[in-house]
């Protein structure tokens, strides 16, 4: 196989996200608690929109906000669909007022700190449109934008993503196609906590077939040259606008490791390729029970999938 050559210098002239520019938005109200390990909040903010909200010091790992606004960065530079993200101002007495944004840990209530915390804007269709966290397989072929699954997978193999790779489906109201929008960059980045070794099996979708066929030559080369043509400069410049206390370690030997790995993660490829391209019985779907002829669908912020199948929502709104 044919490696594509980077330059760690290599500027694109796309600067860094514009998002992180702009001030902090201020948390207005706070909605629900969400599940999951960094035990998020949605809350209403001061543009009057729902954000998921990450706050650092949550008990996930260190470095999941520099995490998820670095891997959502180095997303759009490849132009792969992620949640539109800012920088939110959360002050005490917000705090104060709304307990149950505290974290829950094996001693008890711990509050949260004050500060600048980051928000993933609600995914969310137009319209009477909806949003699907699971396809049955016999849908896999209306995702319009299904060969992005390849250039996130590279994305996260670069990046040594620890988790599975995660994704919302977005139907708009009278359409029969839907677009992926990939969310939940947490683990990317060594992991959470900074220190996870590689496991590139580990980044991959939950169902492997929705791979099947799109792998060739030309679409790993041409997402590699991508990838290649992220810029150094630009990397250094945005880490240089997040809040210190996002991350562990400074940022700036982050984007120095992530460029050093350039190079050398494209030995893992033949591996990976293997993994997604095997016989169909060896890409069976982790969540086995849904893979039905019926998708599992969101109506607002309540995944329905029959009695006693809980809740979940699917965070981030499509840029």
């Amino acid at each position: 196989m044919m490696l594509a050559r980077c330059n760690s210098q290599a500027v694109d002239g796309r600067g860094f996200h514009s998002r992180a520019a702009h001030s902090p938005l201020r948390a207005v109200t706070f909605v629900r608690r969400m599940r999951g390990g960094a035990q998020s909040s949605l809350l209403r903010a001061s543009d009057g929109a729902l954000y998921v909200v990450k706050m650092h010091g949550n008990p996930q790992g260190p470095n999941v906000l520099a995490n998820e606004a670095l891997g959502s960065w180095l997303a759009a530079q490849l132009g792969l669909e992620t949640p539109a993200w800012r920088q939110i101002s959360i002050s005490d007495e917000f705090l104060a007022q709304n307990p149950e944004m505290w974290f829950e840990t094996p001693t008890g209530r711990v509050r949260p700190p004050a500060g600048v915390h980051y928000a993933s804007r609600l995914v969310e269709s137009q319209g009477e449109g909806s949003v699907y966290e699971i396809l049955p397989r016999s849908w896999f072929a209306r995702v319009k934008n299904r060969e992005d699954f390849l250039g996130m997978l590279l994305l996260d193999l670069w990046c040594n993503h620890t988790d599975n790779r995660q994704a919302c489906f977005v139907q708009e109201a009278g359409a029969r196609s839907l677009r992926a929008v990939f969310l939940d960059h947490g683990h990317m980045l060594n992991g959470a906590d900074g220190a996870s070794n590689a496991r590139p099996a580990a980044a991959l979708f939950l169902d492997r077939e929705m791979y099947a066929g799109l792998w060739s030559q030309n679409q790993v080369n041409e997402w590699l040259r991508k990838i290649c043509a992220i810029s150094a400069q630009a990397a250094y410049t945005f880490v240089a606008s997040l809040p210190e206390e996002w991350s562990a370690a400074p940022l700036e030997l982050t984007v120095a490791s992530l460029l050093a790995r350039r190079q050398m993660f494209q030995q893992l490829l033949p591996g990976v390729r293997a993994m997604v391209e095997g016989p169909s019985s060896l890409r069976k779907p982790v969540q086995r029970a849904h893979d039905s002829s019926e998708p599992l669908r969101f109506s607002g912020h309540t995944l329905r999938s029959g009695p006693g199948s809980g809740e979940r929502l699917c965070v981030g709104a499509a840029r």
